[in-house]
């Protein structure tokens, strides 16, 4: 696994994709709750966890291309 060095301190590449795929994992939670999607879900908690991981994935095959 990748390291990424900030102002000296090292850190694993998967912390920094963690904090980038926060802002587009929060946005999308946001949408979809003013539009009432949650009604339909039936674990919420489970399909953000869901969310988190499938938009990690995507931010990481991005980035990593």
């Amino acid at each position: 696994m990748m390291e990424i060095e900030l102002f000296g301190l090292f850190m694993p590449q998967l912390l920094v994709l963690c904090i980038l795929t926060f802002l587009p994992y929060w946005l999308s939670r946001q949408i979809l709750q003013r539009i009432g999607f949650y009604q339909w879900v039936w674990h919420p908690a489970l399909f953000d966890t869901a969310l988190f991981v499938v938009l990690l994935g995507f931010l990481s095959t991005l980035l990593s291309s």
